[in-house]
Order: C-alpha cells, then structure tokens, then sequence
C-alpha cells in the first residue's frame, strides 16, 4: 500500500516531484530571509528603543521628584510583552 506522498509522488510522475520540491525549498528560504529580516529589525528597534529611553532619562526629572503613581505607571508601561533578550534556538544565517 502506497502512503499519501508516495501515490501523490507517483501520480504527478518524477519531473512533477521535482518541481514540487525546488518549489517548496525556494519558498523555505523566503521564509527564512523573512524572518532574518524581521530579526534585524526588531534588534534595529530594541537599540533605537534603548537609545530614547536613556534620552527621555537623562533629561526627565528623577524618580523622587514624580509622584508615587507616575513612578508605579511609567515602570508598568515600561515592561512588554516579549521577552528582552530573546535568543533563537534555529541557525539560521544572516542575508
């Protein structure tokens, strides 16, 4: 008994399988240059996001100055989602 690759395989004969996988492997690697440039750019932001929170700051008035409830609100809206330092188990490799 054929599995469900095999028949489909064989019905579409060998040039079809062929097609079928360059087709299938072109579409990996954009995925994979997508996702290397989607990891690019959020690193560009996490620096630039780095870069205007030292700036923002410097030049604000210290912890002390704000009230209790500024401070309380700012740390919560400082905090994402996201892990900050999030490391991808995948090799891939930079476009």
């Amino acid at each position: 008994m054929l599995t469900p690759s095999r028949s489909r395989s064989s019905a579409m004969g060998s040039e079809g399988y062929f097609d079928w996988r360059e087709n299938m492997e072109r579409r990996l690697h954009k995925s994979e240059r997508q996702v290397q440039s989607l990891l690019h750019e959020t690193r560009r932001l996490r620096e630039k996001n780095n870069m205007l929170r030292i700036q923002v700051s410097s030049s604000s008035p210290s912890h002390s100055q704000q009230p209790k409830s500024q401070r309380t609100n700012s740390k919560q809206n400082e905090e994402v989602s996201f892990p900050r330092n999030m490391e991808f188990s995948h090799d891939y490799h930079e476009v």
